[in-house]
């Protein structure tokens, strides 16, 4: 039941509703992001 379509659909609804209430955790969130990326561009850089 949990991999049903209308349980990630509410999921994913119920985490923008989140995000929309709780900027600062938004911008955590992206900064996290961000940085997970250019850890990953420096791993593949060092791999060639």
């Amino acid at each position: 039941m949990a991999d049903s379509p209308g349980f990630l659909h509410t999921e994913v609804c119920n985490g923008v509703q989140s995000v929309q209430t709780a900027p600062v955790l938004h911008i955590v969130l992206h900064t996290l992001h961000t940085v997970v990326q250019r850890r990953v561009q420096n791993i593949r850089w060092l791999t060639y």
